[in-house]
């Protein structure tokens, strides 16, 4: 039996083959599906700094 033909039956090896699959496509259709720069989208933050916050 060939390499392949047992790779078939195995149905973990096929959803993680998918799954794998899945996520080269998105990293290559990044730009197509979200044209805007990550760098550009961030803004000024919500809260203020004060020297009340909790954790420094």
């Amino acid at each position: 039996m060939s390499f392949f033909a047992r790779f078939a039956q195995n149905r973990g090896a096929l959803v993680g083959l998918i799954i794998l699959l899945l996520i080269i496509a998105m990293a290559i259709l990044a730009p197509l599906l979200f044209p805007e720069s990550p760098w550009r989208m961030v803004q000024r933050p919500f809260c203020r700094r004060s020297r009340k916050m909790a954790f420094p």
